[in-house]
C-alpha cells in the first residue's frame, strides 16, 4: 500500500551514480539545512550527509546509506517548525534502524516518539507540543483523512495517544 506521508525513507545502494543531481534547486536549501542540524546534533557527521535533487518534484539526501525523499510541494507547505518535525521523525527511523518494507503502524509510532527526543537534543524547546502539532497538521491538512489508519500508518488519535502516554 502507497505511504500516505509523502516525506519517506528508502535504503539506496549507490544513489549517487543511480541519480542525475540538479545543482542549486531552490527547494533543497530549507530541507538540507533541517536534515544537517538534526543529524548532527544526534550523532550523524556531516560528511555523511550527500544531497541530491533529481527533479523538479523530488528531493533526495542520502544519509548514510538511506535515503530521505520528500516532494517539493510538501516542502513548500511546511512551516520550518514543521518541517523540522518531519525530519526528526525521519531521522529518529534512521537512528533506529527501520528498513523499507518493515512499515507498520506500530514502527511509526515508534519513530514518534524518538522524534521528539531528535528534536530535544537539537534544542528545540517544548519539542512534544511542538511534534503534536505539526503531526496534527500533516493529518488534517495534509492527508485530510485524519482518522483513517492504514498497513503502514496509525490514526492521527492513536499518535497523539501514543505519544502523550509514552514520551517524558
Amino acid at each position: 500500500m502507497k505511504r500516505l506521508l509523502l516525506i519517506a525513507f528508502l535504503f539506496a545502494s549507490g544513489c549517487a551514480t543511480t541519480y542525475t543531481c540538479i545543482p542549486n534547486h531552490p527547494k533543497e536549501y530549507a530541507l538540507k539545512g533541517a536534515i544537517h542540524d538534526l543529524a548532527t546534533a544526534n550523532g550523524i557527521l556531516p560528511d555523511s550527509i550527500q544531497y541530491c535533487v533529481i527533479d523538479t518534484e523530488d528531493i533526495y539526501i542520502l544519509v548514510y546509506d538511506r535515503l530521505i525523499k520528500t516532494s517539493a510541494f510538501f516542502l513548500d507547505s511546511l512551516t520550518d517548525e514543521f518541517l523540522y518535525c518531519s525530519v526528526a521523525h525521519e531521522i529518529a527511523h534512521i537512528i533506529l534502524g527501520h528498513m523499507p518494507g518493515d512499515e507498520s503502524p506500530e514502527i511509526e509510532l515508534e519513530a514518534d516518539l524518538l522524534a521528539i527526543k531528535v528534536l530535544e537534543k537539537y534544542g528545540m524547546e517544548n519539542a512534544k507540543e511542538r511534534y503534536l502539532i505539526s503531526i496534527e497538521w500533516v493529518h488534517v491538512v495534509y492527508i485530510k483523512e485524519p482518522e483513517v489508519e492504514t498497513d503502514t500508518h496509525p490514526a492521527l488519535s492513536v499518535r497523539i495517544k501514543n505519544i502523550k502516554e509514552n514520551s517524558l
